[in-house]
């Protein structure tokens, strides 16, 4: 009975100390936040060092990078300079230059900031490289890219596919910051203080709910909560047609609308179409530096 017991206590410290030895499967959690384009022009944000970056301009920018990278472009260069744009195209032989200021392709360029104009070029001119002039994106990385963080260019059409890279890069962040970017000119104007457009607003959130979704490690900040509950509030996150539906009725979905009017043409309304197509591509496209310039690209 004695040896028994012995026995018993031996076996149960020696289990003990297996249970101890056993590697940590603790993962700390990772912070979300949502910033609009403009508050990193004020805010220090030193906290996405070593984090992800979501930046969501989704007419037109980020859904034009994706759009071109699937359509059999080599890598998307990003240029807030015009002028800097048009010595890149002399410099890079072959490359596409596509661009606009207030929805209007700017004077020189081949393209304006269009994913189905891109997408036609590129059947017939792959694996060129696209030059992306776009005022308000490219202004945004101008802040983004000194804190020498992760970014990557979500839109509706990728939405799914940048949440789950999200959730899989998580181990290694330590934040995650999803920036929609808003609106910096109209009407031939900058605007002051820019528009905090609604389609960015909504796809921002619905990349948010997503990630929340898929990894219970991600910690919202209370104003990202905030965030999400009034866009929750604003209209279902849960219904794609839902989503849609809102975003052709935003505020810059109506002014391009109405620049097709002036116009007499559908140019606008035929690349909402391409934007406003959820999950569309499954590509996310990662933010790269070198030779003088950023790019984006696909991983691997």
């Amino acid at each position: 009975m004695i040896l028994s017991n012995a026995r018993h206590k031996t076996a149960h410290y020696c289990s003990f100390i297996i249970l101890l030895c056993q590697p940590s499967v603790y993962s700390p959690m990772v912070g979300v936040e949502v910033k609009w384009g403009d508050e990193l022009d004020y805010i220090p944000f030193p906290e996405i060092k070593n984090g992800l970056v979501i930046l969501v301009d989704t007419l037109r920018a980020t859904t034009t990078i994706p759009v071109a990278l699937a359509s059999g472009a080599s890598k998307v260069i990003a240029v807030g300079c015009i002028e800097k744009s048009l010595e890149l195209k002399k410099k890079l032989k072959g490359s596409v230059l596509a661009g606009e200021r207030s929805g209007k392709r700017v004077d020189g360029f081949d393209f304006g900031n269009s994913p189905l104009e891109l997408q036609i070029e590129l059947l017939k001119n792959r694996n060129a490289t696209v030059i992306l002039n776009t005022g308000n994106c490219c202004r945004i990385l101008e802040n983004i890219v000194k804190y020498d963080a992760s970014v990557v260019a979500a839109s509706l059409v990728n939405a799914s596919a940048v949440a789950k890279y999200a959730v899989k890069k998580k181990p290694g962040l330590d934040a995650i910051l999803i920036v929609p970017v808003g609106t910096y000119h109209m009407h031939g104007k900058e605007l002051s203080p820019p528009l905090r457009s609604g389609e960015d607003s909504v796809v921002s959130a619905l990349i948010l709910k997503k990630i929340l979704e898929g990894n219970s490690g991600v910690e919202p900040a209370q104003s990202a909560k905030k965030f999400l509950a009034e866009l929750e509030y604003a209209g279902s996150l849960e219904d794609p047609s839902s989503i849609v539906k809102y975003l052709w009725g935003a505020e810059y979905s109506r002014y391009l609308l109405w620049m097709d009017a002036q116009n007499g043409n559908h140019a606008n309304r035929l690349d909402m179409e391409v934007c406003f197509k959820p999950d569309s591509h499954s590509i996310v496209p990662v933010l790269k530096h070198g030779e003088g310039y950023q790019y984006f690209t696909v991983e691997g």
